[in-house]
């Protein structure tokens, strides 16, 4: 049984490294494109989102590499104006706020987001080896260790690496629950196949594409 697990782990991760680098190689006109975009958007912030860390396999806090899609400081300006206040009520779950219309996302955010471009720097994590190109998405310590996530689920999500794309992104995503996807990924986690990752990235194309539940 080990060695089983030792031997899927080891064909994963070496599909990993070989599907980051060619779709790096491949993605390098639209990597350089959107850089220059974020860059010149008229809002003076850095490329990559300065958001917070995520926890990685084994709980390990990681920085994960995203196009800035936001202004500059969004997190205080969400905080600090009262006329969002309906909406956090109204979209947000306990450790995590995703607004529908978000008044924090830049005119190149919008765009980068609808073709899940500002994900594409996460290649870069999966070649570093803190990512996995299929996994649970990367979750907030506020997230995982509140006390809200039973420790089973938080264990299994935890024993594997986060994921560029995931049964989540191909299941609905923001049109589901936090709860009902932790239930996806601690599923994912504990019964994760090579199958079971083939089958996710055949479907995430389709999610792509139709764009359920992103937002």
């Amino acid at each position: 049984m080990k060695r089983n697990r030792y031997a899927q782990s080891s064909i994963k991760r070496g599909g990993d490294i070989l599907i980051a680098s060619i779709g790096i190689v491949l993605c390098t006109p639209i990597l350089v494109c959107a850089s220059i975009a974020v860059l010149l958007d008229g809002t003076r912030g850095p490329l990559l989102s300065d958001g917070p860390m995520r926890l990685g396999r084994g709980g390990r806090k990681i920085t994960v590499y995203k196009f800035r899609s936001m202004i500059p400081d969004a997190d205080n300006m969400i905080r600090n104006r009262r006329a969002y206040a309906h909406l956090r009520s109204k979209q947000k779950e306990k450790g995590k706020l995703r607004l529908s219309e978000d008044p924090r996302i830049t005119v190149v955010g919008k765009i980068i987001r609808n073709f899940d471009i500002d994900e594409l720097p996460q290649l870069f994590n999966v070649l570093m080896g803190t990512m996995s190109i299929v996994g649970p998405r990367p979750y907030l310590e506020r997230e995982l260790l509140d006390g809200s996530v039973p420790k089973k689920e938080r264990a299994a999500i935890m024993s594997v690496r986060p994921g560029v794309t995931g049964i989540w992104q191909v299941s609905g995503r923001n049109n589901l629950t936090f709860h009902q996807r932790v239930e996806l990924d601690a599923g994912y986690a504990k019964n994760a196949s090579l199958f079971e990752d083939m089958c996710i990235l055949l479907r995430t194309p389709k999610a792509v594409i139709f764009r359920k539940g992103a937002w």
